[in-house]
């Protein structure tokens, strides 16, 4: 359905009947998926305080979420541009009101976002996020399950041959922990790691004054990329060569996890006959800044935005010290990417 310009704010869409049908068929069978590996389905208010709509101080999710003061209340509010802060908020709450600290919490949600700017242009401002969150579990566990979920959903949406890449965030920040070098080109490396331009981050490690070793790990961190255990073995020397033990035994134990990780992607990818590329890569750090430890993200070369981003974010927020990990999905992307693979099959 073609409607002329300008009949809605840029990037907020009309989806006619045709497409809000197949958009109400995937979300209900989301539900039904997520609701059978128990997580309980929750409905968010659309608008919310401004400082429930942030965990910690992320500036993309900030920058990210309408903000403006209520002509009702006076109160600062804004309207969601990622529901997973919300989920933080409910399940804080929860273990106030029961007080049950380390209880296990599962939700999960289907409902509009939007966005004051898009992380992709292509995909506009409003969203329909579907996604899972999983609390009170610190073990690798919680985080297999929640790979487990992407990849069950994606296999009954039909998606074909879709590519996870795994990473862990936890690594670039325990080396940037150890550098003597300010915040801002802490935040330039960051960037340039994240983007790979490799020629300009040789250039950057080339000015700060670092550790030869850290260097040489850094310059080498953007090749540890591929699919296996074995994409891993260069950095895994060169951590086993630092002086510093400490820092090295912790990056080994961000190495083990993210091993093992993989290793049991890998079984479940075998297990349900579904053909996955699991990729890792230790410069995957797509998506918002909330996360802590692994994540990944999921990838079709048939668009050019992530079909789902997920990974853990350990937080501690309103009086609550929770770990936490998760995911979501842009259900439009889900949605068009099956219409996609639906018209080349036919």
């Amino acid at each position: 359905m073609t409607l002329p310009p300008r009949t809605y704010p840029e990037g907020v869409y009309l989806f006619d009947h045709h497409q809000a049908h197949l958009l109400e068929e995937n979300r209900t069978c989301c539900l039904t998926l997520f609701a059978q590996w128990g997580f309980d389905m929750v409905i968010f208010p659309m608008v919310d305080y401004a400082d429930s709509l942030v965990i910690g101080h992320d500036p993309l999710l900030s920058k990210d979420t309408f903000q403006f003061t209520d002509p009702l209340s006076n109160e600062f509010i804004g309207i969601r541009a990622d529901i997973t802060p919300q989920a933080v908020k409910l399940d804080a709450h929860r273990v106030q009101m029961y007080d049950t600290p380390d209880a296990v919490y599962r939700c999960c949600y289907a409902d509009m976002t939007l966005q004051a700017k898009p992380i992709h242009w292509k995909q506009g401002r409003q969203i329909m996020q579907v996604g899972a969150e999983l609390f009170g579990v610190a073990t690798i566990d919680a985080d297999i399950e929640i790979a487990q979920l992407i990849l069950t959903l994606l296999k009954q949406l039909k998606i074909t041959n879709p590519t996870f890449d795994v990473g862990h965030i936890g690594f670039y920040k325990r080396i940037s922990h150890a550098l003597n070098i300010n915040q801002q080109d802490k935040d330039k490396l960051f960037c340039l790691l994240q983007n790979k331009r490799i020629a300009e981050l040789e250039l950057l490690l080339q000015q700060l004054s670092i550790a030869d070793e850290h260097k040489k790990l850094i310059e080498r961190l953007p090749y540890a990329t591929g699919s296996g255990a074995d994409a891993l073995a260069e950095i895994r020397t060169l951590v086993a060569l630092l002086s510093d033990k400490t820092l090295s035994e912790d990056l080994s134990t961000i190495l083990d996890a993210t091993e093992y990780f993989l290793t049991a992607l890998e079984d479940y990818v075998k297990h349900m006959d579904y053909p996955v590329n699991v990729h890792v890569d230790l410069c995957e750090t797509c998506g918002y800044q909330y996360k802590t430890g692994l994540l990944f993200a999921v990838y079709h070369h048939a668009v050019n935005q992530p079909l789902a981003l997920g990974g853990r974010y350990d937080n501690s927020m309103y009086g609550v010290t929770r770990p936490a990990t998760g995911f979501s999905s842009n259900l439009h992307l889900l949605t068009e990417l099956q219409q996609i693979q639906a018209d080349t099959h036919t």
